[in-house]
């Protein structure tokens, strides 16, 4: 379960930070992530008769698998852009000193999200992947035309679907309330009810 504080915060930082750059455009906001794809990927469904308890499989041995890393803007379509933001989940193969330094260099603003929060507010979590996986479980290859084959799939993923992604992850359009209560650990979410109440109180003995 979620904290809601870390959420608020998360939220409040990304608001802050896209008026202090002067974002506000869908081209400018990025998500990027890595996803594994198998090599043999045509068995990822088992087929198995009606009230079997199990379906015995048996598998190839040396499938291999190869790491991707992908970037989505919430326009869906490239443009050439002077400033650029960028958010990736926490894991620190993402992110080191040369990454950030390459940010820097090319006016890239990098805004890691929370930790164990990345089912909820992962872009390329939420709605690319899976399509893009749909599309890919028709294919069977070998690695050396890999790269080719994966920028046709990468392609027949919908527009839709990304634009998706960036809502659902209350990116763009900015939506802070996107991750329903039920999410949320239920005692922190009454700590932080019990919080907002009592800001509202302050504020309106300040008015």
């Amino acid at each position: 379960m979620t904290d809601p504080f870390v959420l608020t915060e998360y939220f409040t930082l990304l608001k802050e930070t896209l008026l202090e750059l002067g974002i506000h455009k869908p081209e400018q906001i990025w998500n990027m992530d890595e996803t594994s794809v198998c090599l043999d990927p045509s068995k990822t469904k088992v087929v198995g008769g009606k009230g079997l308890p199990c379906t015995r499989t048996t598998q190839g041995s040396g499938k291999e698998n190869v790491t991707v890393l992908t970037t989505v803007n919430a326009a869906v379509l490239m443009y050439i852009i002077k400033t650029g933001f960028a958010v990736i989940d926490g894991h620190s193969t993402h992110v080191d000193t040369k990454v950030v330094a390459l940010a820097s260099e090319n006016n890239i603003t990098i805004l890691k999200l929370p930790a164990h929060t990345s089912h909820l507010l992962q872009r390329l979590d939420l709605a690319v992947f899976k399509s893009f996986k749909t599309s890919w479980d028709k294919k069977l290859l070998r690695k050396q035309i890999f790269s080719e084959l994966f920028a046709e799939t990468w392609r027949q993923v919908s527009p839709f679907v990304i634009q998706s992604g960036f809502r659902k992850g209350g990116i763009y359009p900015l939506n802070p309330d996107v991750i329903p209560e039920e999410k949320y650990d239920p005692a922190a979410l009454r700590r932080w009810k019990d919080k907002v109440s009592q800001n509202k109180s302050k504020e309106l003995k300040t008015l």
